[in-house]
């Protein structure tokens, strides 16, 4: 694909606008976006989750430490992981897929 330059007038004037397939490439990125987001909301998720936990059993809140922080994030890349497979295996499918426009 050759480089589309930005319009003429303006502050992007010069730079490279896209690569010639720019909904392709707005989609790369908001995919790449989606499953960082998603990852560092499932992160802090189980985090929380086991604090809960942990507090809810014992009647007083333990110290959080490296090993159940390692444990979290095993975790969260795992079911990333699942979610990212089920995707490409189009068991599961964009929002948007579900509700084509009219």
């Amino acid at each position: 694909m050759s480089a589309v330059p930005a319009p003429d007038p303006g502050p992007d004037a010069g730079a490279i606008w896209h690569y010639g397939d720019p909904f392709g490439e707005q989609r790369a990125a908001s995919e790449a976006a989606v499953v960082v987001g998603y990852w560092l909301t499932n992160v802090l998720g189980f985090i929380l989750m086991h604090k809960g936990a942990q507090t809810a059993l014992s009647g007083a809140p333990k110290p959080y430490n490296r090993r159940a922080l390692a444990m979290d994030i095993v975790v969260s890349l795992a079911y990333t992981a699942l979610i990212l497979a089920l995707l490409k295996l189009k068991f599961l499918k964009p929002l948007t897929d579900y509700f084509p426009s009219a």
